[in-house]
């Protein structure tokens, strides 16, 4: 069985509106924090699709705090990652209902703020390196928190991937999105296409950096690399065609496909009720999915640009020719200016 849940009990979502207003206005207040709602289906219970549901907040893509909850929503616990609990906590008792107030967050954050050695590498480094959890952030923030009238599109999800109700049915789901991956990348190499130790032997990968809808009822895919990872970006056309054919199959379902929608729209309209996720004026939410996907590859800013050397722009391009969906062609952009926090996407050519 596949699935696709990332909405709050709506208990947990009064429990999060009427005790902690304060901390949702500060993560809107602080461009290096961002929101994230899971849920984890217990899998020794499929019948009854109970679970635990998270409300995170994220820096980059470091969890520094979780509020968790059953599927009745019932908070249950307060945590983070081991890393922030074991280090960065100010108090005893930090990590609790009473214990959590607005005072001991700030501190707790600029602690995690002040061990830049130790966390850097999950936004920006001692030396300034912006790292991909500060792209991620940058556009999730600018596509939920900071739309404006113009954008065709909202983020609905980040770290995006669909659940399964065990792990050979996930596999059984994937097969067609793995073969797909092993065929093209068959023929790229017959055509003298270069593929490193990491890529040669990939045939999936892991969730989807972004995912958004646009008024039409399109999905939008958002793929980050750092400008600096020069492999990622060569053969990121494959990792996306690989989430192009995982998606495809999903809106193909007839069955799923309705569900999927719904899903979809219940996450977009309680981010709303919550105030994390705010509409472009005079834009409604489509009445079902189109059927058709954009896929964005995003590289960087206009101010921090990748610099590929003629061989790796080469590789670029010949893995792109092979990989690209015909129908849903990758687009290739960066974030109009890093420096001033501004994510607005541009269109960049590689």
């Amino acid at each position: 069985m596949i699935y696709y849940d990332r909405v709050l009990p709506l208990n947990a979502e009064q429990i999060i509106k009427q005790n902690y207003a304060w901390l949702i206005d500060y993560v809107k207040k602080t461009p290096e924090l961002d929101f994230q709602i899971t849920f984890n289906w217990d899998k020794k219970s499929p019948i009854n699709m109970t679970g635990t549901s998270r409300f995170s907040i994220y820096r980059g893509t470091s969890r520094i705090l979780s509020f968790v909850f059953s599927s009745s929503g019932i908070l249950i616990s307060i945590d983070a990652a081991e890393s922030y609990k074991a280090t960065c906590s100010p108090a005893n008792g930090f990590f609790t209902a009473n214990g959590l107030t607005q005072k001991r967050f700030v501190d707790y954050f600029e602690q995690i703020n002040r061990n830049i050695k130790k966390y850097g590498k999950y936004y920006i480094t001692s030396g300034g390196l912006k790292n991909e959890g500060f792209y991620q952030n940058l556009l999730n923030r600018r596509y939920t928190l900071n739309t404006i009238d113009d954008d065709d599109f909202v983020i609905f999800d980040r770290e995006f991937e669909f659940g399964f109700s065990s792990k050979i049915i996930e596999q059984i789901w994937n097969t067609n999105a793995s073969n797909c991956i092993v065929a093209l990348r068959n023929k790229a190499q017959q055509n003298n296409v270069l593929f490193n130790n990491t890529y040669s032997n990939k045939s999936k990968f892991d969730e989807i950096d972004g995912i958004g809808i646009n008024k039409h009822g399109d999905l939008i895919i958002i793929e980050v690399k750092h400008p600096r990872n020069v492999e990622g970006i060569a053969y990121g056309p494959m990792q996306v065609r690989y989430y192009i054919e995982q998606l495809k199959k999903a809106i193909g379902d007839k069955s799923f496909n309705p569900e999927f929608y719904e899903a979809i729209k219940k996450i977009v309209m309680q981010k709303q009720r919550l105030g994390i996720l705010s509409l472009p004026q005079n834009w409604t939410m489509p009445t079902k999915l189109s059927g058709k996907i954009i896929s964005y590859l995003i590289v960087g800013s206009m101010d921090d640009s990748p610099q590929l050397s003629t061989p790796m722009k080469n590789r670029f391009h010949g893995v792109k020719k092979h990989f690209d969906d015909k129908t849903f062609q990758l687009q290739v952009k960066v974030c109009a200016d890093a420096g001033k926090l501004d994510g607005t996407l541009m269109n960049y050519t590689i």
